[in-house]
């Protein structure tokens, strides 16, 4: 590493926010691939040591706010306790290469991780509500793997299958339906409304789904509730 004094930027913003929300959900793989790019980052374009130390502080006040839940904002500067900040400057000084470091970052990550990793069933019930918050978004559950959850798809799959009985896009597609009829029930919004609130941009293919499901159509369903009301 070169010596002088010139502070580079290693960790970003969007790299600590991605360690946060990792450590958060407690998994471990994801959040040491976030540190393996800081590291790479340091030796690739042989950044100072005083960036390295300082990306390397910023990755432990990360992982301090996750153990200690402190709610502070990413990005808007950090705070830390005293004594544990302390304590990883005094650390810091006993090591002699990178391999050492990594030791002892991977040990803080396992840490943190192991207090904060969900069961498979409190995974599985944390997408169903999830899905009940945002079932008129334009879901993905391969995105929400990746950037949510930090698993594989096959493996989130069956912990919601075995959780709910169906599949995801089966259990999608119902509570989406379910939400319509009590949208078309209220009698006030048109089909094309009902359609956008419930996840679909296309008002024709919602009303080939609402069909396949309860063998109506949308317009049909509403004037046989408001009717028999």
């Amino acid at each position: 590493y070169r010596q002088e004094k010139q502070m580079e930027e290693i960790l970003t913003v969007e790299q600590e926010r991605r360690l946060y929300q990792a450590a958060e959900s407690g998994a471990l793989e994801a959040a040491e691939s976030v540190v393996r790019e800081v590291f790479l980052e340091a030796q690739s374009k042989e950044r100072n040591i005083y960036s390295f130390f300082a990306a390397l502080m910023r990755v432990f006040f990360v992982l301090n706010r996750v153990f200690y839940r402190g709610g502070m904002e990413l990005g808007h500067g950090t705070q830390t306790a005293g004594y544990l900040l302390f304590d990883f400057k005094i650390d810091m000084y006993r090591f002699y290469d990178l391999e050492d470091v990594w030791g002892y970052v991977e040990m803080l990550l396992r840490e943190v991780c192991e207090q904060n990793a969900e069961t498979d069933v409190s995974v599985a019930k944390n997408l169903v509500d999830y899905l009940e918050q945002h079932y008129a978004d334009d879901i993905s559950l391969g995105e929400l793997a990746k950037g949510r959850y930090f698993m594989s798809i096959s493996y989130l799959s069956r912990l919601f299958k075995e959780y709910t009985g169906q599949t995801f896009a089966k259990y999608l597609t119902k509570l989406r339906m379910d939400k319509a009829k009590r949208f078309l029930e209220c009698g006030r919004m048109a089909v094309s409304d009902v359609a956008v609130c419930t996840g679909y941009s296309d008002a024709s293919h919602f009303a080939q789904i609402f069909r396949k499901t309860y063998g109506v159509s949308p317009r049909e369903y509403q004037k046989r509730f408001l009717k028999e009301g």
